[in-house]
């Protein structure tokens, strides 16, 4: 039986200690495991810019181009296969998702 259980205005405050002391000691086990993993997506996003760092301008312009094309292309073959289903009706310039404005 617990200490304090059936006695008339004591149970509420054994609880409240309960869970401070639960979330106390998530917060001190958290936290430290926080600190670390923040730590090292730190270093990782910080080892990213070092290596893009190192590729030289016109390489990282390239690479912009080509996936920039990529995504017209991408594009250009949804409008083209959205055409090809309903032949009569024009594809809309309005973006779909979101509240008609």
């Amino acid at each position: 039986m617990v200490a304090g259980a059936g006695k008339a205005g004591t149970g509420g405050g054994s609880g409240l200690l309960r869970l401070a002391t639960i979330a106390g000691a998530l917060f001190t086990t958290l936290v430290p495991v926080f600190a670390n993993v923040a730590g090292d997506l730190w270093d990782w996003v910080r080892g990213v810019f070092v290596r893009i760092g190192d590729v030289s301008v016109y390489w990282l312009v390239l690479a912009l181009a080509l996936k920039t094309a990529e995504s017209a292309l991408i594009a250009l073959s949804w409008r083209n296969i959205l055409h090809r289903a309903e032949p009569q009706s024009t594809p809309s310039r309005r973006p779909k998702p979101g509240p008609p404005r």
